[in-house]
C-alpha cells in the first residue's frame, strides 16, 4: 500500500524545500520525510515543510530536515513559507509565521513571475561567543563560525563534520560556517546538521554570520551586511546593542520550483 502526496518545491538561494499543505493532513514519519528528501530515491531536498494555514493572520510551519528529524527556525525556509502563502493568496505581502521558536513578521517586497524577494523578522540574538578556532552565536539554530582565508579551497564536509560532531557541541551538534572576507561582501559556505552536508545557502546561518562580524567590528546601532553563498546572496539588516541585536530581518529570493505527485510506502 503506497500513500499519494500532492507537494511543491521552493528554494531560497538554492536551499531547497518540499512544501506539503497541512490541510491535507500529511501524517508523515520521520523515514518518510528522509526518504522524500533523498535526492536518489525521493524528490530530493534538504527539508521539508508542512504548511498549517488558518483561519488568522498566522500560519504555522513545521520544519524537518532531510534526516527526517524536526528542526528548529530555518530561515530560508520561512521565506519560502512566505512565498508559498502569498502564491496560494492564503496572505497578502505582509503576514504572520509560527515557527518552533516564535512567531515571525515576513515581508513580500516584490514579485516577478515564480520568484519572490522576501524579508523574514528573526528572533533577537545575543552576542557571540569566542571559541577555540571561531564563534558561536544562536540565532534560532546554534552556528559556529571560523574564519579562513581561501573558503572555495576549504574543505567544508569534513571540517564541517568534525565541528558539527565534536564533544563541545554534544549532544545536539552545531551548524558549521566559513566565511572569507572579500571587499564589501562576506563569502560562506556552510555544513548543516540534520542535512549532514553542505548547502547552497543556509538563512540562519547567514544571519549568524552577519551579527558575528558587527560584533567583531564593535558596531553599534542600525547595520547591514550583504553575504554570498553558493547559491546567491542574502542581506541582513539589524540593531547591534551592547548585550546583543534587535530588528533582524533576512532578506533575499524565494523561489517555485514545481509542483508534483509522488508515491510513498506507507510504512517506509
Amino acid at each position: 500500500m503506497s500513500l499519494s502526496l500532492t507537494f511543491e518545491k521552493f528554494h531560497g538561494a538554492g536551499n531547497d524545500f518540499i512544501m506539503l499543505d497541512g490541510r491535507s493532513d500529511p501524517r508523515l514519519t520521520n523515514e518518510q520525510i528522509a526518504w522524500l528528501c533523498d535526492r536518489h530515491l525521493g524528490v530530493g531536498a534538504d527539508g521539508l515543510i508542512i504548511l498549517y494555514p488558518s483561519g488568522t493572520d498566522i500560519l504555522r510551519m513545521r520544519y524537518f530536515n532531510s534526516d527526517g528529524g524536526e528542526a528548529t527556525l530555518c530561515g530560508n525556509g520561512g521565506r519560502c513559507t512566505a512565498a508559498w502563502a502569498h502564491k496560494h493568496q492564503l496572505a497578502g505581502p505582509q503576514m504572520q509565521i509560527q515557527a518552533s521558536d516564535g512567531i515571525h513578521s515576513a515581508h513580500i517586497l516584490r514579485r516577478e513571475g515564480s520568484l519572490w524577494q522576501v524579508s523574514l523578522a528573526m528572533g533577537d540574538a545575543a552576542l557571540p561567543q569566542s571559541r577555540a578556532d571561531g564563534y558561536f552565536i544562536h540565532t534560532g539554530s546554534p552556528h559556529h563560525i571560523i574564519y579562513v582565508d581561501d573558503v572555495q579551497a576549504t574543505n567544508v564536509p569534513e571540517n564541517g563534520r568534525n565541528t558539527r560532531f565534536s564533544p563541545a557541541y554534544a549532544p545536539e551538534g552545531t551548524n558549521v560556517n566559513f566565511v572569507q572576507h572579500s571587499d564589501d561582501l562576506l563569502l560562506v559556505r556552510t555544513y548543516e546538521r540534520g542535512v549532514e552536508a553542505e548547502t547552497l545557502a543556509c538563512g540562519t546561518g547567514t544571519t549568524a554570520v552577519a551579527l558575528t562580524q558587527a560584533w567583531l567590528n564593535q558596531e553599534k546601532g542600525p547595520g547591514q551586511k550583504e553575504i554570498r553563498m553558493p547559491g546567491g546572496c542574502l542581506k541582513v539588516t539589524y540593531e547591534a546593542g551592547n548585550l546583543g541585536f534587535s530588528n533582524i530581518w533576512l532578506e533575499g529570493p524565494a523561489a517555485f520550483v514545481y509542483r508534483g505527485e509522488i508515491s510513498i510506502p506507507a510504512h517506509e
